[in-house]
């Protein structure tokens, strides 16, 4: 993990934010930006304010934010189909024709890390989800969904910055 005061360039920044779909400069943007760049404990701020990143609280109804993932999706040509019950808590996802099952109760200490493994499982090849590894022990989860070519340029661009962030999901 990088430490709290670590510098990220704005030049490595802007190119995280763009492929994320932040492109214009947004008020957590221009609060926490510097002329040497991003803190790391100021970067989240800005950086999950994109569409391919979700913030889910344990108390999350699991329907609402698969529909938000839905959407996102959506914006990368990618369609997941949702299989829910009447309360959206049980059911399955589906997407180029696999199907996964997705439960999800709000509980104290509850993770959507199965959730969204299961979303993964369905995915086509080229498209990754990853978790933040932060999530372990805290009561919200953040996950983020790009082209694994993308994730693997932002790898390139800044190994470390990504990882202190996003990491790859366990295989489910």
């Amino acid at each position: 993990m990088l430490p709290d005061k670590h510098l990220i360039p704005v030049a490595i920044a802007q190119q995280i934010l763009a492929t994320f779909g932040v492109t214009k400069a947004t008020p957590q943007y221009e609060r926490w930006v510097t002329d040497d760049g991003f803190r790391v404990a100021d970067f989240g701020d800005v950086w999950f304010e994109s569409p391919f990143v979700f913030i889910i609280d344990w108390r999350a109804w699991m329907q609402e934010e698969l529909e938000s993932i839905a959407g996102s999706l959506e914006k990368l040509d990618v369609e997941l189909q949702l299989d829910l019950n009447d309360e959206g808590e049980t059911g399955e996802v589906v997407c180029c024709g696999r199907r996964a099952p997705v439960s999800y109760r709000p509980v104290d200490e509850g993770s959507f890390d199965e959730v969204i493994q299961s979303v993964q499982a369905v995915m086509p090849a080229n498209i990754e989800f990853r978790a933040s590894p932060s999530n372990g022990g805290s009561d919200t989860g953040v996950y983020a969904v790009l082209p694994r070519d993308e994730w693997a340029d932002l790898d390139k661009l800044s190994r470390e910055v990504v990882s202190h962030f996003f990491q790859s999901l366990p295989v489910k």
